[in-house]
C-alpha cells in the first residue's frame, strides 16, 4: 500500500532540516497506521469460523509496525506478531495427524550418509480438519485505504503549520 503525498507537501518537505523532517513523518504514519489497528482488532473480534465460533483470542500485539527504512516513507505493518492470528487470516490445508500412538522412534542412515528419523505407531492418524480464512487484516486495510491516505496527508499538513508559526520552515 503506497502513500502518495501531494507536490506542496514535498516541497516544504525539502525545506525541513532531516531530524524535523523524520519526526514529522513519523508522527503522520503513526496516526495513519493507528487508524489500521483499530479497524483490524475490530475485524479480528467480530471475526467468525467456519463453524459459526467467535474467535477468543487476546489482541495485544496483534497488528506490529516494523522499524526499518525511518528516513523513507515506508512503514511495514503485519500480523505475524501473534502466530494464531497468521493463521486465521491465511487459513490451512487440510491436516491430519499421522500416528495416533507412538510406539518407537528409529533412524536410518541413506546411501549419502544422511540420518533420517521416523516413527513406528499402532494406529492410524486421523482427519484434524481445515481453518478456512477469516481476512480480517486484509479486510481492514481494503476498507481503509483512503481514509488512511487522508489522515496522512492531512496530518502532514498540520505538522507543517506547526513548524510555520514555530519558524523552523523558511521561504527560499
Amino acid at each position: 500500500m503506497k502513500v502518495e503525498i501531494r507536490q506542496n507537501v514535498i516541497d516544504a518537505l525539502v525545506k525541513l532540516r532531516d531530524k524535523d523532517a523524520r519526526r514529522v513523518i513519523n508522527e503522520a504514519l503513526n496516526t495513519s497506521v493507528r487508524i489500521l489497528r483499530k479497524e483490524t482488532v475490530q475485524n479480528f473480534k467480530r471475526g467468525v469460523t467456519k463453524y459459526g465460533k467467535k474467535i477468543n483470542m487476546k489482541t495485544a500485539g496483534l497488528v506490529r509496525v516494523g522499524r526499518g527504512a525511518r528516513k523513507q516513507l515506508i512503514k511495514k505493518v503485519h500480523i505475524m506478531g501473534l502466530p494464531l492470528a497468521r493463521i486465521f487470516e491465511k487459513g490451512t490445508d487440510e491436516r491430519e495427524t499421522q500416528v495416533r500412538r507412538k510406539l518407537y522412534t528409529s533412524s536410518y542412515t541413506d546411501s549419502r550418509g544422511e540420518r533420517h528419523r521416523y516413527t513406528i505407531g499402532r494406529g492410524k492418524g486421523r482427519r484434524t480438519g481445515r481453518i478456512t480464512p477469516v481476512y480480517f487484516f486484509r479486510d481492514a486495510r481494503n476498507e481503509k485505504e483512503e481514509e488512511i491516505y487522508r489522515t496522512f496527508n492531512r496530518q502532514l499538513l498540520v505538522a507543517f503549520r506547526k513548524l510555520w508559526k514555530a519558524g523552523k520552515i523558511q521561504r527560499k
